[in-house]
């Protein structure tokens, strides 16, 4: 589910996309690969890091997927547990 959402003063998306371009960086990962690992097309991963969509939960557990990180460490835990009870 996509949607727009901000919390705690900040925009979720920016934060996300911040710790996914981090992440993205330590496997020296372009978008391409990204979404080459999550199986998906390369629109997929712009949409949410260059077009400022926001992630639902399915969504931020696919990345963490595929960049082997726990979904906490893309989003704050707190902001996890709020999403999940939007959906």
């Amino acid at each position: 589910m996509v949607y727009h959402a901000e919390m705690n003063g900040m925009i979720l998306d920016e934060r996300f996309r911040t710790k996914v371009e981090a992440a993205m960086k330590v496997h020296g990962w372009s978008q391409s690969e990204l979404a080459r690992q999550m199986g998906v097309g390369r629109q997929y991963v712009s949409q949410y890091l260059r077009q400022g969509v926001s992630p639902g939960t399915e969504v931020i557990e696919r990345f963490a997927i595929a960049l082997m990180v726990d979904p906490g460490n893309l989003v704050d835990k707190h902001e996890l547990e709020i999403l999940s009870l939007v959906h």
